[in-house]
């Protein structure tokens, strides 16, 4: 049950007098809510998380992982395949920023961030060969929902 973990999550992070510790449990908290698909839950946790310790890497990693699962991938009304595609790709370079930015805030977790860019976000930047029609260079500053970040191409 969501609802109960939650309220005695937050019981512990109460009683917790070490931020450190009130991170990781926020950041467990953030993990429970991603599994059970509650992103707006999992993002507020993360954020708290970082909040109580700013160079908690995880914290910076599952952000990232929320940015690229709330990207969307089906074409809607009024959207072209392409324009998916592109928003797509800008979703991947602001998770992309956010994997970087947990590497610079924790060395520790360098490799597994590395990975997530590697496997799940550099694959889906946007083709060199598609922006040159779009006028698009890497490098430039692009935003989408509310994400503005560096362009980067594959």
């Amino acid at each position: 049950d969501f609802f109960t973990a939650k309220e005695l999550m937050q019981q512990c992070i109460e009683v917790c007098e070490d931020n450190a510790q009130k991170a990781k449990y926020l950041y467990q908290a953030g993990l429970v809510a991603f599994s059970k698909g509650r992103m707006d839950d999992a993002r507020e946790y993360a954020n708290k998380s970082i909040s109580f310790n700013k160079n908690y890497g995880d914290a910076y990693l599952l952000l990232a992982d929320l940015i690229f699962r709330s990207a969307p991938t089906k074409v809607g009304k009024g959207q072209t395949r392409d324009q998916v595609y592109w928003n797509l790709g800008i979703y991947c370079c602001a998770a992309t920023d956010k994997a970087q930015q947990a590497m610079r805030m924790d060395p520790g977790c360098k490799s597994r961030a590395q990975n997530k860019i590697n496997r799940f976000y550099a694959k889906n930047y946007y083709p060199k060969s598609e922006a040159f029609f779009r006028g698009a260079k890497a490098g430039q500053r692009v935003s989408v929902d509310g994400y503005t970040t560096t362009l980067r191409l594959r």
